[in-house]
C-alpha cells in the first residue's frame, strides 16, 4: 500500500537512480545484511544497545538489496530466493536471544515466527501448486507484512535493551497476534482470487 503512493514512488525512483552507480550487486548486500544481523545478535546477548541499531541497519540493507537489483536491472530468481531465505534467517536470529533470555517470551516468539513463515510459505505454495500465477501472488496485498514485522521486532529489541522489558514483551505479543491475523488475511485473499477464477 505504501509503495502505491505517488510520493513514495517518486522517492523510490530517485533512490534507484542513485543506487545504479554502486560498485556491488544486490546479492552481496543481502549477505551483508545477514552478517550485520549476526553481529547484532552478539550485542543483544551482551545487552548492548548497539545490537538494536545493527538490526535496524540489517533491515535497511534488506530494503536496499531489492532497490539495487531493480536499479541495476539485476533482478533474478536466485536473488529473490536468497533474499527471502535470508529474511527468515535474520528474523530467527533477532528472536533467538529472547528465547534464551526469558522463557516467558517463548510462546509469543513461536507464534510470531510461525505467522512469519506461514505468510511466506502460503504465497510460495499457492504459486508452486499453480493455484495462482506468480504475478497474481505478487499482487496480493499483505496485512502486517515484512516491513511491519521488521519494525515491530526492532521496536521490541530497542525496548528490551533500554530496560523496558514489559513493553518489549507486550510488543512481541502484539506482533505475534498481528502475524497470525496477517497470515489468515493472506489465506482469505488467496481463496478469494482462486474463487474468482472458478
Amino acid at each position: 500500500m505504501l509503495k502505491e503512493m505517488k510520493i513514495v514512488k517518486k522517492q523510490q525512483e530517485i533512490l534507484e537512480n542513485l543506487l545504479k552507480f554502486l560498485p556491488f550487486g544486490p546479492n552481496l548486500i543481502t549477505l551483508l545484511s545477514l552478517v550485520v544481523a549476526i553481529f547484532a545478535v552478539y550485542f543483544i546477548f551482551i545487552n548492548n544497545i548497539l545490537g538494536a541499531f545493527l538490526i535496524l541497519i540489517s533491515f535497511v540493507l534488506d530494503f536496499l538489496d531489492g532497490a539495487i537489483a531493480r536499479a541495476k536491472k539485476q533482478t533474478t530468481a536466485l536473488g529473490a530466493y536468497l533474499d527471502g531465505m535470508t529474511d527468515r534467517f535474520v528474523e530467527f536470529l533477532v528472536l533467538f536471544p529472547f528465547i534464551i533470555f526469558d522463557w516467558s517470551r517463548v510462546p509469543a516468539i513461536i507464534i510470531l515466527f510461525f505467522g512469519t513463515c506461514m505468510h511466506s510459505f502460503s504465497k510460495a505454495y499457492a504459486d508452486h501448486r499453480r493455484l495462482l500465477k506468480t504475478q497474481e501472488v505478487l499482487e496480493i496485498k499483505s496485512l502486517f507484512g515484512r516491513k511491519e514485522r521488521g519494525l515491530s521486532l526492532i521496536g521490541a529489541v530497542f525496548l528490551y535493551l533500554l530496560d523496558f522489558v514489559d513493553y518489549s514483551y507486550y510488543l512481541f505479543w502484539i506482533g505475534a497476534f498481528l502475524s497470525i491475523i496477517g497470515f489468515l488475511f493472506l489465506e482469505y485473499k488467496i481463496y478469494q482470487k482462486v474463487k474468482e477464477k472458478l
